[in-house]
């Protein structure tokens, strides 16, 4: 999960309280409901607060607009209440994320990290035996939000009662933990996969050939993106799942990826690299139980093991192909200090 800010509140003016541009965000609304006690004791009934909002970048475009409604159940017992909060009742209308109209080709699972589902959490002090104080926490969303950007409560309505304190808290994550990979492909687009806005969460996406244009393709669940595009069009990538890397491939120039069996990268490995072969296939390198290891790939899917000799202790290990065929080995500090003249078959 994210790394978030603490809870701020929006200024005087609504201008939120982010001080960079920030790749996620969540809200809360702190509650405090006036109810209306007169329906007898240990008689309840049911409630609904509804509020409908929007921020603005600085230039006023609406970047973020929805309209929420919960439900509530408040039993009176004397000068006591108890109310209950039904999750599975609330409703989301989220119409925009990120400046964009949600529409069933752009919905609002691709701007969400976990579920659309939002929580009442008690908090503050019960002054009267009438009134509800809570917290209510949003999703978390994934989207752009400027520094500058304002906040604007277009309607806040609460039945069974008064909200007389309405209050919105906002927290932000940075986005700054981004970790990219490209290649190109034999038509010359360039391929890439990033860390999606500071999220777990990886977006691919192709660039036409003057890498203006960017199309964005598919976005997965994972982290620490190593990607190839081989000569017969199919797309490897490498991404971590839980704690461990697996090799996923695409048929459908990264739309969507299926997760393939690999012996080298089963289990837990780190730093690993991916280099597609002039010749076909490819070759994997990651260091696995303290020494860097690699596996070759033929056209043929015929394999090859071996182990790089990193008796001067390599921190780090990267691969690459030139136009001669000769793979060279690079270590953290730029240095060549290995290469093959068979294609990966071995190295020295």
């Amino acid at each position: 999960m994210p790394t978030f800010t603490d809870w701020k509140s929006d200024k005087s003016d609504g201008t939120l309280p982010n001080t960079e541009d920030a790749g996620i965000f969540q809200y809360r609304h702190f509650i405090h409901w006036e109810t209306v006690q007169s329906w007898g004791a240990g008689i309840g009934r049911k409630g609904t607060g509804t509020w409908t909002i929007q921020i603005k970048d600085p230039s006023g475009i609406v970047i973020f607009e929805q309209t929420v409604q919960i439900s509530v159940s408040v039993l009176f017992f004397g000068f006591v209440i108890t109310w209950f909060y039904y999750e599975d009742e609330d409703v989301y209308t989220t119409t925009i994320v990120d400046g964009q109209q949600i529409t069933a080709d752009n919905p609002v699972s691709t701007y969400l990290v976990g579920a659309e589902e939002g929580d009442m959490i008690p908090g503050g002090d019960t002054v009267s035996g009438d009134i509800i104080d809570a917290f209510y926490e949003s999703a978390v969303y994934k989207m752009s939000v400027p520094v500058g950007s304002t906040f604007h409560v277009i309607d806040d309505r609460w039945g069974l009662g008064v909200q007389t304190r309405p209050d919105w808290q906002w927290r932000f994550g940075d986005g700054s933990d981004f970790q990219i990979d490209s290649t190109f492909d034999s038509f010359g687009f360039l391929n890439s996969v990033t860390s999606y806005k500071g999220t777990s969460d990886l977006l691919c996406q192709r660039s036409l050939p003057n890498h203006t244009t960017r199309e964005q393709l598919a976005i997965l669940s994972g982290s620490d993106p190593v990607m190839a595009v081989l000569r017969n069009g199919k797309t490897l990538l490498i991404k971590k799942d839980s704690n461990d890397f697996g090799m996923h491939e695409s048929l459908d120039a990264m739309m969507s990826f299926q997760k393939r069996d690999d012996e080298l990268l089963q289990g837990s490995v780190t730093m690993p690299h991916l280099v597609a072969l002039r010749g076909g296939g490819y070759l994997q390198l990651a260091k696995s139980a303290g020494e860097f290891k690699y596996i070759r790939v033929g056209p043929d899917g015929a394999k090859t093991n071996g182990a790089i000799n990193d008796a001067a202790g390599y921190k780090e290990l990267s691969a690459a192909q030139a136009d001669n065929g000769v793979i060279t080995l690079i270590n953290e500090t730029g240095a060549p200090v290995a290469s093959s003249a068979d294609d990966g078959v071995s190295f020295q």
